[in-house]
């Protein structure tokens, strides 16, 4: 089990159908669009050359097969639940 933390809040979540780190986000395919639950926490560093720094982006990355499975994304930044057996 994972655990969210907030400034207000700390909260258990069992699996990334709980998370509330999970958003709803519409792509494009061709002409059309479509929604996706994706992960708004993730995030990676890429280099920009306009800035001349390293920035933090976020991916988005689906976790549909998650939400079937039951489980976490493999690049979950939530803390780990101290005392889980």
């Amino acid at each position: 089990m994972k655990v969210y933390k907030s400034s207000i809040l700390s909260l258990p979540v069992k699996s990334c159908q709980e998370c509330p780190n999970r958003v709803a986000k519409r792509f494009k395919s061709g002409e059309r669009y479509y929604s996706e639950w994706v992960c708004a926490a993730i995030e990676d560093t890429s280099y920009d050359k306009a800035l001349n720094k390293l920035v933090a982006r976020h991916r988005f990355p689906s976790v549909m097969e998650q939400l079937k499975e039951g489980g976490y994304h493999r690049d979950c930044p939530l803390a780990d639940l101290e005392g889980e057996r």
